[in-house]
């Protein structure tokens, strides 16, 4: 390892091309081998996400930005250590231990121990899309919460599931009106074609009904319209909530387009 760091060193001193491309190798030697610049990975793995669901050039632009910030304050720090007379990463005793102190502190943060805000409370308006809002298609009681507040869902994941006992009720009704005009239609056409035509007619008019109680039964399964995050205000006291058609219930949101 040690002649492989001299030859890059000789090799740095060489022609230009030779010295870009044996720079280029230190520096990813140096990310490789260094627990210093190691540790620095799971940073920003952790912070790419804590943004939640972000595209590819979205994140690789973090990274870059990142490594980027690194690389400059490298460069400035050996910049000040070599005008002063040191050298390069020499900060000298002092410097040393406001380093030091740096870490030790930014240690006890993320320790929990020393709190550091980081944000900034103001007050705002944060505008969403009118498929953000997630309301209730249906007058009913609310079953339970399908998905998970907080959590992330794609368009057409069911959110929330209402209940009615009046319409479910209808439902079968309906559907047992059907199931008897067809057999009574069955057996009519056979041998009295003028009772079977009325029979007909009664058949269409409870199809159609049932159909629209079937339609308001579909109403109780409420589905996401976009992607983002289930946002649901006071979730635990959701659950056996009677809600009345088109009341707002809770938000889906993509925080990082907003």
């Amino acid at each position: 390892m040690e002649s492989l760091f001299s030859s890059l060193t000789e090799a740095i001193g060489s022609t230009p091309p030779i010295a870009a491309g044996a720079a280029l190798l230190w520096g990813i030697l140096s990310i490789l081998l260094s627990p210093c610049h190691l540790a620095s990975i799971p940073l920003i793995v952790g912070f790419i996400d804590e943004q939640g669901r972000i595209t590819t050039g979205r994140a690789f632009l973090i990274a870059l930005l990142f490594a980027s910030g690194i690389l400059v304050t490298i460069g400035v720090v050996g910049g000040i250590t070599a005008a002063a007379g040191r050298m390069l990463g020499d900060v000298g005793r002092f410097g040393n231990v406001f380093v030091a102190t740096v870490f030790f502190v930014v240690g006890l943060h993320l320790l929990g121990v020393i709190p550091m805000p980081f944000r900034t409370r103001a007050e705002g308006v944060v505008w969403v899309p009118d498929e953000a809002f997630v309301r209730a298609g249906s007058e009913g009681f609310v079953n339970r919460l399908v998905a998970e507040p907080g959590g992330w869902v794609e368009p057409g994941d069911l959110l929330i599931e209402l209940r009615d006992p009046e319409i479910a009720a209808e439902v079968s009704y309906r559907m047992a009106t059907v199931r008897e005009l067809e057999a009574r239609h069955a057996v009519e056409r056979s041998r009295e074609q003028v009772a079977a035509q009325i029979t007909q007619g009664k058949l269409v008019q409870a199809r159609r009904e049932l159909a629209r109680a079937q339609e308001r039964a579909g109403n109780f399964e409420i589905r996401a319209e976009v992607a983002g995050r289930f946002v649901v205000p006071r979730s635990d006291d959701l659950p056996g909530r009677y809600v009345t058609q088109g009341q707002l219930l809770a938000y889906v949101v993509d925080f990082t387009a907003t």
